[in-house]
């Protein structure tokens, strides 16, 4: 795709990253435990710099599986909580530098009044944000929703999957970390500061974190 993000469109702030990822997992939620430790499905990478993939599928939900991504990297997400609640899953070590897309529009829609293609059906005050919303607030064409639906669904139901739909799995997660790479393209320009970015996305660690073992409560007040 040539709307994907390159080497050459990495603000220069980015160069001292040897590697900048852009990632996806699938998952689906513990059975009784909706709100909790989630259990991994797949994961794609693409690494911008090289232009190369990483693709993992995790057949035994409670397997043991080596982390092939470098932690020191960058890396650029949309909503990040879910795909460290998924690392975390994982017992991997979370990644110390992010950028998260989704914050990032969050903050760049912040108090203005959204058109009527972006307006939610039953909240026209607020804004859509979906991943494939905001490709298209990028300016770029995005999937068909039926395709997602179906493909969460597939995932949502849970291990064992065949060696079919473990393909379309990896296929849909790599379709979404290209939405997410070209959507990175437009909006790395609109971003001011690079440094405050990865600032506000620290707090997706603490936020997967919450998702895992609830809000934080001080016993004694």
């Amino acid at each position: 795709m040539s709307d994907i993000l390159t080497a050459q469109d990495l603000p220069e702030i980015l160069q001292n990253f040897e590697k900048v990822y852009v990632i996806d997992t699938e998952y689906y939620p513990q059975p009784g435990l909706p709100d909790g430790p989630v259990v991994p499905v797949a994961l794609q990478a693409y690494e911008v710099r090289a232009g190369t993939w990483t693709s993992a599928f995790f057949d035994e939900p409670r397997g043991t599986y080596t982390n092939p991504l470098d932690p020191f990297a960058l890396y650029l997400t949309f909503n990040a909580s879910p795909e460290w609640n998924s690392l975390l899953s994982l017992g991997w070590e979370l990644p110390r530098n992010c950028i998260d897309l989704y914050i990032e529009f969050k903050n760049e829609v912040s108090a203005l009044k959204p058109p009527p293609q972006f307006r939610q059906h039953n909240s026209p005050g607020r804004w859509k944000s979906s991943l494939l919303d905001v490709v298209q607030w990028c300016g770029f064409p995005a999937r068909p929703t039926a395709q997602k639906t179906e493909m969460r669904d597939l995932i949502l139901r849970g291990h064992p999957f065949s060696e079919k739909e473990r393909d379309l799995i990896l296929s849909y997660c790599s379709d979404d970390v290209i939405d997410t790479a070209v959507a990175a393209k437009a909006m790395l320009l609109r971003i001011g500061s690079i440094p405050q970015a990865i600032f506000r996305a620290h707090f997706m660690r603490a936020v997967a974190n919450i998702h895992r073992a609830g809000i934080p409560t001080d016993a004694g007040a």
